[in-house]
């Protein structure tokens, strides 16, 4: 009974092995597999199990995952260039707009980002945002950089409602690049970095907010906050990864009969940095 069982199961393997080899290099590979299966199967079926997994080893699936991986490289990289190519077709394209196309335009982007307006009012984000963003493509933002800064900056707002912080920091990134002073949307972006843990970045922002607006009460309390929360995410960073040299450092000494316990770190106290001693 147990010889009928290996049999039918060898046959399994040899089906799954079949529907993905098609190369010289991967028969032998899999020949060697069913050898191992023949001399080390006692009926169980995790053996089986265990040639299936190491499947994904073979010389043809190792060479499809690098295939792969370089494949998602390059339509990502194509993905960037494609975009950068539109942005410059759509720069080119306004450069070439007479001041009647550009107040048309203008006045069709105003249009649309008061639709968008009044979704947001009703909570209506994903409606609000996709209003911004014809806005966006709307504007001539070529000579209207302060216009197309607002409908970034809106479009933020509606990631941030959506509770999409990286697409939000990017959108506010853009209206910065447009609008520099544009306070509102610094201050946005610094509370999205908090929200994302960056603190150092948005203590960054902060801290520009208030050179362009001293008396900016939110932006000075954050300033005198965020230091003190820097210093302990720094710390709590250090001592995770502390932790982890620590594991590290065991499975290697480990072997020697040894631990991180035989070894005594001090901190100098006026340097910061570190003296390692070793002790029995």
């Amino acid at each position: 009974m147990a010889e009928t069982r290996s049999a039918v199961e060898q046959d399994d393997v040899e089906e799954f092995f079949s529907a993905e080899s098609d190369t010289e290099e991967d028969r032998k590979w899999e020949d060697d597999m069913l050898e191992h299966l023949k001399v080390s199967d006692d009926g169980d079926d995790r053996n089986r199990a265990k040639c299936r997994a190491t499947r994904t080893s073979s010389p043809t699936a190792a060479r499809r995952d690098d295939e792969e991986g370089r494949m998602a490289q390059t339509t990502n990289s194509d993905e960037e260039v494609e975009d950068r190519k539109t942005e410059d077709v759509q720069k080119e394209a306004e450069e070439e707009l007479t001041p009647e196309e550009i107040k048309e335009r203008r006045q069709q982007a105003e249009e649309v980002k008061l639709q968008g307006n009044d979704a947001f009012k009703k909570e209506d984000y994903e409606i609000a945002l996709s209003g911004y963003t014809e806005a966006i493509r709307l504007c001539p933002k070529a000579c209207e950089k302060e216009l197309a800064a607002v409908y970034y900056g809106n479009r933020a707002a509606c990631h941030v409602k959506l509770n999409q912080n990286e697409e939000a920091v990017d959108d506010c990134t853009k209206a910065l690049e447009l609008h520099p002073s544009y306070l509102k949307v610094r201050i946005r972006r610094a509370q999205v970095y908090e929200e994302l843990e960056k603190l150092e970045e948005a203590l960054k922002d902060y801290e520009k907010v208030l050179e362009q607006d001293p008396s900016n009460g939110f932006a000075r309390a954050a300033c005198m906050r965020l230091p003190q929360q820097i210093e302990e995410q720094r710390e709590k960073l250090k001592t995770e990864m502390m932790g982890k040299l620590k594991d590290l450092g065991n499975m290697v000494l480990k072997p020697f009969g040894l631990s991180t316990e035989n070894f005594q770190v001090q901190k100098d106290p006026n340097t910061g940095s570190y003296s390692i001693n070793f002790k029995k």
